[in-house]
């Protein structure tokens, strides 16, 4: 995949949505801070859903597909 680039436009929001949420559990996760981990895991997970992870997995997969096709690459 060497040469992909990313369109970031389509989910510029979702991507800013999700780092403030990376930004906001970063600390406790990385200092293991708390004595319920899998809970602030859990909760992590799921505020990316919340705020639109899994948008911005689909849009990247499809540009990455896209690409690759027009590169005559395999896309599976």
């Amino acid at each position: 995949n060497l040469g992909f680039n990313v369109d970031p436009t389509p989910v510029v929001n979702e991507i800013a949505a999700c780092t403030n949420v990376v930004e906001e559990y970063h600390a406790v996760l990385e200092a293991g801070q708390s004595d319920d981990v899998d809970g602030i895991v859990d909760d992590f997970v799921a505020k990316l859903k919340d705020n639109g992870c899994d948008k911005i997995i689909e849009e990247v997969q499809k540009q990455l597909t896209e690409w690759r096709a027009s590169q005559g690459m395999p896309t599976k």
